[in-house]
């Protein structure tokens, strides 16, 4: 549009025109900054800032989420007061227990649209108040991926002495289709809590809540709970070349890799596992298995689960306690059915992986990911037993750590230690 001026002064009179008219363009609206989001019950919160440019007034705010509940090309809310810098989505659809969602606010005038960037992932939850769950007895109390899409919620859990929370699936091993840390997840609105003597066994799990506390001589375990062996599994091996397989001169099965390889330095490449794998930052990943010994029955031990701990106040190991994802040793004791009680020649698992993320880590007691140990050089000489495995991953995300020397990645023990990594 064009805008001409003219001046009237105090006697009534009129000036002329101005000339030539002055031609405006209206310019678009600044983008809405600082945008949050926080979920709730079938709700998200979001509040923002927003400053008015030179061009023309904003006159509402759009609300989008991603993936959209709207209709086609409308947003999921509209905020009809320019001057607000928050909103509440209601009603949202959730999936199970809970579902992620990111969202973006758009400011909108007469000109045009600006656009912010979406928010971080944020969880809405459904309106179920989630229980307590304290697990006691000797009987495990198994949470499985079976219902619920693998999501379970509670308000607080806690494993009392003696007992043992399972986060595995029950199906068979071969039917497995989440082979890392995010086939099982539970979110816990406040603590979780093992005690002294308690375990908490998972194959591949994440948790969120507030604080996790594992106390002295209580345990969070994936041992030996990773990639299986066997040719029938190889599908699932995350790449070829990490597991281990039989060493016809040494009557030995090799180690399996993950974060560092799994051969001995005085006799490298022999049927160990020589490639690594998996994200040194956000390691998911399990570790592989080891070779088979000189007979089928003789099959390789499998590699070290993964967990992923995302604590918004803590993460806290007392002396004596363990987090741990080492791989299958020598002896599997307390292992699922399809492992050999004692296996001196087969080829040892390789470490898995840990994740955790929170403010505050103190670590007494151990955080593990090792490669499942050899048998001892005092048992045998170096024919006819198994190949260690090698190290698995171990990261860390944490504004303060206390306790960095309680933090392993090694290798086994048989013939040299060859490291994974943690960060």
């Amino acid at each position: 549009y064009t805008v001409t001026v003219s001046c009237t002064f105090n006697d009534g009179t009129t000036s002329h025109d101005s000339a030539p008219p002055v031609t405006v363009t209206p310019q678009d609206p600044l983008p809405p900054l600082a945008v949050t989001a926080v979920g709730g019950e079938k709700r998200a919160t979001l509040t923002w800032e927003h400053i008015e440019g030179e061009g023309s007034s904003v006159t509402h705010f759009d609300i989008e989420m991603n993936p959209s509940q709207a209709a086609a090309q409308q947003p999921q809310l509209v905020v009809g007061d320019p001057d607000s810098r928050s909103a509440v989505i209601e009603d949202i659809i959730v999936s199970g227990l809970s579902s992620s969602f990111r969202f973006r606010v758009i400011a909108v005038s007469s000109a045009g649209r600006a656009e912010s960037p979406w928010t971080e992932q944020i969880f809405v939850t459904d309106a179920t108040v989630p229980d307590d769950l304290v697990v006691s007895g000797t009987n495990p109390h198994v949470l499985d991926g079976s219902s619920n899409n693998g999501q379970h919620a509670y308000n607080s859990v806690r494993v009392e002495s003696g007992a043992r929370l399972a986060l595995i699936n029950t199906a068979n091993i071969l039917e497995e289709t989440k082979w890392h840390s995010g086939a099982i997840v539970l979110r816990v609105t406040t603590s979780v809590v093992v005690e002294s003597g308690g375990e908490l066994r998972f194959r591949g799990a994440t948790i969120f809540c507030d604080t996790f506390l594992v106390k002295s001589n209580g345990h969070v375990s994936g041992f030996a709970q990773g990639y299986p062996p066997g040719d029938e599994t190889s599908q699932f091996w995350p790449v070829q070349g990490s597991q281990g397989t039989y060493v016809p001169e040494h009557r030995a099965g090799g180690g399996g890799a993950h974060g560092g390889i799994a051969s001995p330095p005085a006799y490298p490449g022999q049927g160990s596992g020589l490639v690594t794998y998996g994200s040194l930052k956000y390691p998911i990943l399990f570790g592989t298995a080891g070779g088979r010994g000189p007979s089928a029955q003789q099959i390789g031990t499998p590699g070290g689960g993964a967990i992923r701990i995302v604590a918004s106040i803590s993460v806290t190991v007392e002396p004596n306690a363990t987090i741990e994802t080492n791989g299958g040793a020598e002896y599997m004791k307390d292992t699922p059915a399809y492992h050999a009680t004692e296996r001196g020649e087969s080829g040892r698992g390789a470490g898995g992986s840990v994740l955790i993320q929170t403010p505050l880590l103190v670590v007494e007691g151990d955080i593990a990911a090792n490669g499942g140990e050899g048998v001892p050089a005092y048992r045998s000489s170096m024919g006819g037993s198994g190949f260690p495995g090698g190290g698995g991953r171990v990261a860390l995300h944490c504004g303060q750590i206390q306790g960095w020397n309680n933090i392993s990645t090694r290798g086994g023990f048989l013939q040299g230690n060859i490291e994974g990594e943690y960060w």
